[in-house]
């Protein structure tokens, strides 16, 4: 396998991975996958946030009536 067959990709933690053929493939989709999981696990995280706002604003509107 000659340089050229190379192809480099950057994990998120920013160390450099260097590979060929079927190989980077299979770390391109495992690098989605991982991405995917971190934002569905951020919307996630955004989600409770909302809530727990929503929650305590409810309270307050309760404490006022």
């Amino acid at each position: 396998m000659g340089e050229s067959a190379l192809i480099g990709y950057t994990r998120l933690d920013g160390s450099l991975l260097a590979c060929g053929g079927v190989t980077s493939i299979i770390l391109t989709l495992l690098a989605m996958s991982q991405v995917n999981l971190y934002y569905r696990d951020r919307q996630r995280e955004l989600t409770q946030k909302e809530a727990e706002w929503l929650s305590i604003r409810k309270v307050k509107t309760y404490q006022l009536n």
